[in-house]
């Protein structure tokens, strides 16, 4: 059960096996992580170069998801035919090692290059694609009622929050689950101290 264009799990399919992903880690007191990635400005490359450059891009983009992510992470295309979101939930993660993912899974698309057609005749290179990602966590003292739709809420609020700030960039929801984790790149440190601003911001 595959998405045709990325090859990453089937939404619908992603759907089930993450909800009883979460559903074990609730049972285990195992903590979990998502993250939720939206393509910037995806609509400019169906524009300019058409939409089957557009479906280059995606599986691009699912490669990077890939080798980023960890065995026994799910990823998924989210958004249906016309979607450039991705999810990839991962099971016994703690922040930082969500955010060292999401890290290599930002990085790895912005410096992506791929090939494609724009005609019959006419090829181009594809580059300067970025994205932005929402990443929620969840530790111990949270998963008794913890399910699959708040995960995904506290991400998209992630996500949305990086897109009004600047895009490129990522956002993390319940930073104060995962007090006791220190995030240990200065990349990941950045992300600590914005969240953090924002919780002030919104007392």
């Amino acid at each position: 059960m595959t998405d045709p264009p990325t090859g990453l799990i089937e939404r619908w399919h992603w759907d089930e096996v993450a909800a009883e992903t979460v559903a074990q880690a609730r049972v285990r007191g195992d903590s979990i992580a998502l993250i939720m990635i939206d393509l910037d400005r995806f609509k400019d490359v169906n524009d300019s170069y058409g939409h089957l450059a557009g479906d280059t891009v995606l599986r691009g983009v699912a490669d990077i998801i890939r080798d980023c992510s960890r065995e026994g992470d799910l990823a998924c295309r989210y958004g249906g035919s016309a979607g450039d979101e991705f999810l990839v939930l991962l099971p016994a993660s703690q922040l930082d090692a969500a955010l060292a993912v999401a890290e290599r899974i930002r990085a790895g698309i912005t410096g992506m290059s791929v090939t494609a057609k724009v005609t019959r005749e006419v090829t181009t290179t594809i580059e300067g694609q970025t994205a932005s990602i929402g990443v929620a966590t969840y530790g111990l003292g949270d998963l008794v009622e913890l399910d699959l739709e708040d995960l995904m809420l506290d991400a998209d609020v992630s996500l949305r929050a990086a897109k009004r700030h600047g895009r490129d960039r990522i956002c993390v929801a319940n930073m104060d689950v995962s007090a006791t984790t220190e995030p240990n790149t200065q990349a990941t440190k950045r992300m600590a101290s914005w969240a953090r601003f924002r919780r002030l911001r919104s007392v």
